[in-house]
Order: C-alpha cells, then structure tokens, then sequence
C-alpha cells in the first residue's frame, strides 16, 4: 500500500479529515502522484513521517513535565 484516504490519514494521525486537508495544503502530506479520480490519496511516507513528528513532539513535552526537570521548583512543596 502506497498510500490512504483523506479518512483513513485522519484515523491514523487522530485528526479530523478536515485537519488532514490543511495538512496537505500546508506541505506536511504528499498526495500520490499521478492519481486519477475523485478522491484524493496520500502518500503514506508521508503520514507516516508526520506521526513519528507529532510523537517526538508529544514525547518531548511529556518529559519536559517530569519532576525533575523543573528548574522553577513548582513540583517541590
């Protein structure tokens, strides 16, 4: 499979097709090359590589809230 849906790229980065849209307007999505027809096919290197963005993203925030990284003391009673 070399790419997906509108539908199935919201499901898989747990978005709205909407969002996804905006994505592909914004450069952050490929759509497929060459495609005929209605509907629009993503690249799925592409939403692949987007998700593993969003999870480093989400990591890095997640472990910039532990305990011990707070230099102002809010986790210290």
């Amino acid at each position: 499979m070399s790419g997906m849906t509108i539908d199935e790229a919201a499901k898989h980065l747990f978005v709205s097709p909407a969002h996804v849209r905006r994505l592909l307007e914004l450069g952050e999505l490929l759509a497929v090359p060459g495609h005929d027809g209605g509907e629009v096919t993503i690249n799925l290197a592409s939403t692949k590589a987007y998700r593993a963005k969003l999870e480093a993203a989400w990591q890095g925030y997640t472990d910039s809230e532990k305990e011990g990284n707070d230099p102002l003391g809010r986790w210290q009673q």
